[in-house]
């Protein structure tokens, strides 16, 4: 298309439908440092929701037909937890800890207010996402799997959303993050929506192990997976807590020392209650799980398991408490000096 030509289809942007020519002649790129102060300007003028705060890792993407603005797309981090997102992903606790970051969030989609017409809010938002994985790799070294969005069910009926391919997975709660650990009500619930990335999405997500393209994106280390023992400590306390007597009549498919290991490793990571001390244990990685001797998982499935609530309650429940702690006893006054100081 001329100059010339542009310039005549530029005057009527807005005020009737393109062809399917001038449609596919969308583009979309990453939007420089140094346009980011008209970027949130705009936002804050056309967005009901205005510009926001940016937290975390961030991309922000813009629609253009030979540079002119068409549209805007914000991406940002995953929400911490939904209900929905997890049944649809079908991860654990511990997965979801280490692989929020390759999911990510449309923040802001905004359709400038001068370029409005039909089909081009669909267009933009398919451009946007067909591009998100490749910008987002070249402004952080991966590429997210799976994208979220909300559309406020009292305003918008999300229809470019459900045009552009994303699938709706229920409504939110009516709650929206307060500051940095609290929630609070505003009666609003939003509908969620989903579109996938990657066609191995799921398999990334919930897979044993993390395939090394997207380790960028994981949180690898998170506070839940430190253990307070190194291995030989640890294989030192289990052959301790195999000498205390086992008090269950029946179900000793799990070892007392890895149940009993478990718990001690828990309260040493400062978990305070049973329930704790279990999740704790959802957490451990599969070199960790080997470790404390969990038993490997049903036949067809790799790695270990981590023992259920039930199994660690029905233990206790029947545990001589002073049989432990003098098994406890000894082991720590045999590794005086050789412990980490916060066990010494």
């Amino acid at each position: 298309m001329s100059h010339r030509e542009t310039s005549e289809w530029a005057k009527d942007w807005g005020r009737k439908e393109p062809d399917a020519v001038v449609l596919k002649e969308l583009q979309v790129r990453p939007v420089r440092a140094d346009e980011m102060a008209r970027v949130r300007s705009l936002l804050d003028d056309e967005h009901y929701l205005g510009s926001g705060r940016e937290v975390g890792r961030t991309l922000v993407q813009v629609v253009h037909h030979h540079e002119r603005w068409a549209a805007l797309l914000v991406w940002g981090p995953a929400a911490l937890r939904l209900i929905h997102r997890e049944e649809f992903i079908g991860w654990t606790h511990r997965q979801r800890a280490e692989r929020l970051g390759l999911v990510v969030q449309n923040r802001r989609f905004l359709v400038l207010a001068a370029t409005r017409m039909p089909n081009l809010a669909s267009r933009a938002l398919a451009l946007g996402v067909r591009h998100l994985p490749e910008h987002w790799q070249q402004a952080h070294g991966y590429a997210p799997v799976l994208a979220e969005t909300f559309t406020d069910i009292e305003s918008f009926e999300g229809t470019c959303y459900k045009a552009a391919g994303w699938q709706p997975c229920g409504l939110t709660k009516g709650f929206e993050r307060h500051r940095a650990d609290f929630y609070r009500e505003h009666r609003r619930p939003k509908k969620l929506w989903l579109r996938v990335l990657n066609r191995n999405a799921k398999v990334i997500l919930i897979g044993l192990d993390v395939p090394a393209a997207y380790l960028p994106g994981c949180n690898l280390q998170t506070a839940e997976r430190a253990l307070a023992l190194k291995k030989p400590h640890l294989e030192s306390l289990r052959e301790v807590l195999r000498q205390v007597p086992d008090p269950r009549s029946d179900n000793r498919s799990w070892p007392i020392s890895s149940l009993l290991g478990l718990i001690c490793l828990g309260l040493l990571a400062g978990r305070k209650s049973l329930a704790a001390i279990h999740r704790y244990g959802q957490f451990l990685t599969q070199q960790q799980r080997e470790w404390m001797g969990f038993l490997p998982k049903p036949k067809g499935q790799k790695g270990r398991r981590a023992p259920s609530y039930k199994v660690l309650y029905n233990l206790l429940g029947q545990l001589d408490p002073n049989a432990l702690a003098d098994a406890l006893s000894g082991w720590l006054a045999a590794h005086h000096g050789s412990l980490p100081r916060a066990l010494a």
